[in-house]
């Protein structure tokens, strides 16, 4: 077992804090890069107008009803997401369901200064129950076998969803500790400090 003891990032930043001297930074900002930051904000606000929402209620079932079916809200709300993303999105020449990368913030408050760790909602049961979902239309087409499996992956998704999120409040989630890994080779890399190995 590999056990991290040596704070190393920590010291190399305080070894080139302690060598690093604050002076007030005057900056010369040429008409150029005015006139880029004025039609960029006019880019923003045309962006901003375009955007359009609505609220939907949804009153055909909500958290109670989910919770008395023993799947988790959160994990049908993502696979909902899923659902909506490709409706959207779907390739013109294809109808096949392609996963992208999406993400959910998962809480680690139950360890000292711990904030969050990334959970991966699109899996491999999400999808498989996202591309059944889509393949017929409303729900009454669907035949009783269907809806039948439809129930199983759906639960076998909420169960997925439901172990990667208490994997991240456990602090077995790689995202951050991917991006540790990161920082501390940029860190040994790129020569920050006086780390010599």
């Amino acid at each position: 077992m590999l056990v991290w003891t040596d704070p190393l990032p920590c010291r190399m930043m305080l070894e080139v804090a302690a060598n690093v001297t604050a002076e007030p930074l005057t900056l010369e900002i040429r008409s150029v890069v005015v006139q880029a930051l004025i039609l960029a904000r006019e880019h923003l606000c045309q962006l901003a107008l375009a955007n359009q929402s609505c609220l939907l209620q949804f009153k055909a079932f909500g958290k109670q009803t989910l919770k008395k079916l023993r799947v988790s809200p959160d994990a049908v709300l993502q696979a909902a997401f899923q659902v909506a993303y490709h409706r959207m999105h779907r390739s013109r020449r294809h109808n096949n369901l392609e996963a992208v990368s999406a993400y959910e913030a998962g809480t680690t408050k139950s360890f000292l200064g711990g904030r969050t760790e990334a959970i991966r909602p699109v899996t491999a049961a999400s999808t498989t129950f996202v591309t059944k979902l889509l393949e017929h239309g409303k729900n009454e087409e669907r035949s009783q076998e269907d809806k039948e499996q439809l129930r199983k992956l759906m639960r076998v998704s909420a169960i997925t969803h439901r172990r990667l999120a208490q994997q991240a409040a456990a602090g077995h989630g790689v995202d951050r500790h991917l991006f540790a890994l990161y920082v501390v080779f940029s860190l040994l890399v790129f020569g920050f400090g006086n780390y010599t190995g």
